[in-house]
């Protein structure tokens, strides 16, 4: 961010960000409820996105929601920069974001949709390649017209941040007639969610070292802890007659699992 603030290109949404108020253009500022026609404009169905989030049909967004989500849609979805929503706890905020995050996902599959192949989406560039302990990793970069969909959730309020992680991929987040069909990774969104039952590996928190390792821990090595929701009983840990031995007893309890065995991880402790 520096280094492109340095050179005078600091992106769109930065750019927005720091322009002084003074600056901007107020005469573009439509104040809706003097001009209720603008707001009724800006939900028409030609504005709207095709995507919508999998909720009850009978709860749709209220008008200044969808009026928000079809405002994003349309003036950040071919670029970048920054659109603000004020919405005072209670308000719907998570509920707006949701459509947000389902409008990104169709379009992205809008553009996956139209390729031949599979293998299509991937640049056509040598590979990024790194040690990471005994392993080598090889990953194949996509093409830059894939790229750009991820959300980043930020805020001064942990709490509201791991909120909006944990409800988004909750499977009861999804319409009764949506629930028991939607699967993508189900499987390891629940451990992500600590064994609640979960639809999809679509959201996760991360931000800190101890955050990082556990999306880690339970997303790349299957493994989950002994507290989460629904764990099956520990393995037994074998006994000194049986051959085996033991560390200070029974292992910690807040230790991974993993394959039938009790793993302590860098954060367990």
């Amino acid at each position: 961010m520096a280094g492109a603030l340095a050179q005078g290109d600091p992106g769109p949404g930065l750019a927005s960000h720091l322009t002084p108020g003074a600056a901007f253009d107020k005469t573009r500022r439509v104040d809706l409820r003097l001009n209720p026609a603008a707001a009724l404009a800006g939900v028409a169905p030609t504005r709207t996105p095709a995507g919508r989030w999998p909720a009850e049909a009978a709860h749709p967004l209220a008008l200044s929601q969808q009026f928000a989500v079809n405002a994003v849609h349309t003036e950040l979805a071919p670029t970048a920069g920054v659109f603000a929503v004020n919405g005072p706890p209670g308000t719907g905020r998570t509920t707006m974001l949701r459509d947000c995050f389902a409008a990104t996902v169709v379009e992205r599959a809008r553009r996956l949709a139209a390729l031949r192949l599979p293998s299509e989406a991937f640049a056509k560039q040598a590979p990024y390649v790194w040690k990471s302990g005994d392993c080598t990793r090889t990953v194949t970069p996509l093409r830059p017209e894939f790229t750009g969909f991820e959300m980043v959730v930020a805020s001064a309020n942990n709490g509201a941040v791991e909120d909006i992680s944990t409800e988004i991929p909750a499977r009861g987040a999804l319409g009764e007639q949506w629930r028991e069909e939607a699967d993508y990774f189900a499987e390891q969104a629940t451990r992500l969610l600590k064994g609640e039952p979960a639809w999809g590996a679509v959201a996760a928190r991360l931000g800190s070292k101890r955050n990082r390792l556990e999306f880690v821990n339970r997303f790349w090595h299957g493994k989950f802890r002994q507290s989460d929701a629904g764990a099956p009983p520990p393995p037994p840990v074998p006994s000194q007659a049986d051959g085996g031995r033991r560390r200070g007893g029974e292992c910690p309890t807040d230790g991974f699992i993993a394959g039938g065995a009790r793993v302590v991880s860098e954060q367990a402790g």
